[in-house]
């Protein structure tokens, strides 16, 4: 992988919610509501480590505008993945370009039992 894109790969582990982000001028009055974005966020998985970044765990950014104020939370998305890489520590479902069966016994053997 190059350098140019190692930093798109790089894993978030923390959740955080921050209540006021400084604003650097000012929001406008009638900016008011919420911006929200997934993104891959987890790409080493503990056991594994995915390349693609449709592979990684998801996780969801929300900034929210009030009253000229911004404030930020993000949060993984709970999905079946996500539980059980948290469980057993690696990739346990194939994913768009992640196959958990690394020898080719178990690539063929996965096709039968989905």
């Amino acid at each position: 992988m190059t350098a140019m894109f190692v930093k798109g790969f790089a894993d978030l582990d923390r959740e955080v919610a921050v209540e006021s982000l400084p604003v650097i001028g000012t929001v406008p009055t009638w900016l008011s509501g919420a911006l929200l974005r997934t993104a891959p966020a987890k790409f080493d998985l503990g056991k594994q480590t995915v390349n693609h970044w449709f592979d990684g765990l998801a996780m969801l950014h929300r900034f929210a505008f009030v009253d000229g104020k911004v404030s930020y939370a993000n949060r993984f998305i709970r999905s079946a993945n996500y539980r059980e890489q948290r469980r057993s520590g690696r990739l346990s479902r194939g994913e768009f370009a992640s196959d958990p069966c690394r020898t080719l016994f178990g690539r063929v053997l996965s096709r039968f039992f989905r």
